[in-house]
């Protein structure tokens, strides 16, 4: 499977998200005032990503909510 960051939204806000190759979206970021900072924030988490995985660590999904885990 693939992987995707876009940029999407309007001059109201931007956001940046990851799309798989199937289809399956995941919003990454929160909404920004322009694009050029959803774009630097897609840039930084790719940036990080690499780099986990060049040194080996996993990379994790955790959920902090505090809510109840069950779906």
């Amino acid at each position: 499977m693939s992987y995707r960051f876009e940029i999407d939204g309007d001059k109201h806000g931007y956001f940046s998200r990851i799309v798989a190759s199937n289809g399956e979206t995941t919003h990454v970021s929160e909404q920004y005032t322009t694009k050029a900072a959803a774009i630097k924030t897609a840039e930084r988490l790719l940036v990080d990503i690499l780099e986990q995985n060049r040194v080996g660590n996993r990379i994790e999904i955790r959920d902090v909510t505090g809510e109840d885990p069950t779906l």
